[in-house]
């Protein structure tokens, strides 16, 4: 009934049945006004927090607000929340001029020679590792079986290459010497 009596309201007050404009058309909050100094603060210190802000905005204009406000302004001016951190050596001249040689001379030459390139990792699963706890109802025992006794280890190798696993083993027990140079007689050296 309520529907139809605001339906009927509105039908009078505006002549259509269009629904009217939700909220208050956003802009005119108190953080309006400090558009462009809060640009400002971002241009000249682009990785304060929000939280780094709505304190800066109380120190310089003692007013109050949130943190949804502050992030609603600067998603309105176009920032986004972004952020690449990078080691603060790559700023001193010898590591500039390292990653210089690496990029225009060891990456193309590198680039050339991956399909000969293979990376060879292993891991290995044991029969005791089992989840010791769970969760269950109030009141009831959660039960679960596990192999006991049979602590034995497998252990799956490969060559990990630019666009394939290349000469995948798997072995019982642990790698040690023995297995590994076994490994690279009888799976890898017939791949490369």
């Amino acid at each position: 009934m309520k529907f139809v009596n605001d339906r009927i309201i509105l039908k009078r007050e505006t002549g259509g049945l269009e629904p009217r404009l939700q909220g208050n058309g956003g802009g005119h909050g108190k953080l309006a006004r400090l558009r462009n100094w809060i640009a400002a603060r971002m241009a000249a210190k682009p990785d304060l927090t929000l939280d780094d802000l709505v304190l800066d905005i109380a120190d310089a204009h003692q007013m109050t607000v949130h943190r949804v406000s502050v992030w609603r302004t600067l998603h309105n001016l176009g920032l986004t929340p972004k952020k690449d951190l990078q080691a603060v050596g790559r700023k001193r001249p010898e590591v500039r001029q390292a990653r210089h040689v690496s990029i225009t001379r060891r990456q193309p030459f590198i680039a050339n020679l991956l399909p000969r390139i293979g990376f060879i990792d292993g891991t290995s699963l044991r029969t005791n590792m089992a989840k010791m706890t769970g969760w269950s109802p109030k009141g009831t025992r959660l039960t679960c079986h596990t192999p006991f006794g049979h602590r034995n280890a497998r252990t799956f190798i490969a060559a990990l290459r630019h666009d394939r696993l290349d000469a995948p083993w798997v072995i019982n027990g642990a790698m040690n010497r023995d297995p590994f140079e076994l490994y690279v007689e009888t799976q890898l050296a017939p791949t490369l």
